[in-house]
């Protein structure tokens, strides 16, 4: 039971990892749209507003994912401080054959 918990933590925290880097992977797809833009001449501008629009949106999401992760994140060593403790009180006092 306690190796499924802690692949369970485990799993948790390598997925959150994964949505970090996706996370770099995305704002840096922003960043080179936003300088593509800004490196092309518009008619009367309103296509580069939209760009940054459509980038500080896309930055709100991902700063709010951000933040959901990183609480579960800070959560994760008393949880597996929890399952050791625990465990370990199981081991101690479990009568050995």
């Amino acid at each position: 039971m306690t190796q499924s918990i802690l692949e369970t933590k485990l799993d948790g925290l390598v997925l959150s990892l994964h949505a970090m880097s996706e996370t770099q992977a995305i704002h840096g797809k922003i960043l080179t749209t936003l300088l593509d833009a800004l490196g092309v001449p518009g008619t009367d501008g309103n296509d580069l507003v939209q760009v940054i629009r459509d980038v500080l949106s896309t930055l709100e999401k991902q700063r709010h994912d951000t933040e959901k992760l990183n609480e579960q994140i800070m959560k994760l060593p008393q949880q597996l401080g929890d399952v050791f403790a625990s465990e370990l009180q199981h081991c101690l006092t479990e009568e050995v054959p």
